[in-house]
């Protein structure tokens, strides 16, 4: 068996070996890949961060190209880029020696086109070794902005990475890190994350980042509610709005273990059905029970 963290670097060294064969560029987060200043801390020291899968940022025009290959070199798919997430943001795939890595084509809570973004984060980028193999991470500051946006998808404020990112810097890279929002267009995702979200009260995404970054339980129906208001145009928003009658296969073979059979992805939208009636249409009370009179 092989240690997590030595999995996880080789992991990132065979994601690049393919990015590499394929001409796709390739950016490494989070993980093995995380920068050192934002590694957690246990008794002032660095702490290895527990990951359990490869995170990797891919040029969106490479990055359909990118799961093809891997699925060629005997990864599996787990999860297309539609069905993978709330935000269409990665693919899932899964190899059984390395595990599983997603392979983002953008991330979720940057507003600006995708392929600017990626772009911009390329221009940066600095070299680490990873399993033997050169591999390319953002730039320290990108970093920091990356986890921050992460954090106010898995808790905001009660994340730990926002002590990393966020609280243990001085005003001048808050300010730095202030600045690189408001360029890449993801002002209210950290404002989400540090908590400063109701200052964006009224914008179409609040709903969908209060959601995430509170740990809000909303039922399925208010979950795509926010999904389909935050959608980039009203294409985008028609898509969600049919997905969200729709089974996710993906999901529902994670949960099985197994791909679904015709049946049971007819008895799962069939509860999907039930359960938005149930959310979504009032039911009458009951008249209270009268007195019988004298």
């Amino acid at each position: 068996m092989i240690p997590t963290p030595e999995r996880l670097a080789l992991t990132h060294a065979a994601i690049q070996f393919a990015a590499d064969a394929e001409g796709a560029r390739a950016l490494h987060l989070k993980g093995p890949a995380l920068h050192e200043e934002l590694l957690q801390l246990r008794d002032g020291r660095p702490v290895p961060r527990h990951s359990t899968d490869a995170d990797v940022l891919v040029e969106p025009r490479h990055a359909r190209r990118l799961v093809r290959r891997l699925i060629r070199q005997g990864w599996r798919r787990v999860a297309s880029f539609e069905t993978g997430s709330p935000f269409g943001h990665a693919a899932t795939v899964w190899h059984d020696q390395l595990g599983y890595a997603d392979i983002h084509r953008y991330f979720p809570g940057i507003g600006m086109a995708p392929d600017d973004a990626f772009r911009y984060f390329w221009h940066g980028r600095t070299g680490l070794a990873l399993g033997h193999q050169l591999c390319w991470v953002p730039s320290l500051t990108d970093q920091r902005l990356i986890l921050l946006l992460h954090a106010a998808r898995s808790g905001g404020t009660e994340n730990p990475d926002v002590d990393a990112a966020w609280l243990r810097p001085d005003d001048e890279v808050r300010a730095e890190l202030r600045a690189l929002a408001h360029r890449l267009r993801a002002e209210l995702p950290l404002a989400a994350a540090i908590g400063e979200l109701d200052d964006y009260r009224g914008d179409r995404h609040w709903d969908l980042w209060h959601q995430f970054s509170t740990g809000a339980q909303p039922s399925r129906s208010d979950e795509w509610r926010a999904r389909i208001k935050a959608a980039r145009g009203p294409v985008d928003a028609a898509k969600l709005a049919v997905r969200s009658v729709l089974v996710n296969t993906d999901r529902l073979a994670m949960d099985l273990g197994r791909r679904p059979t015709r049946r049971e992805v007819w008895q799962a939208w069939t509860r999907r059905m039930r359960q938005a009636v149930d959310e979504n249409v009032p039911h009458p009370e009951h008249p209270a029970k009268q007195e019988d009179q004298p």
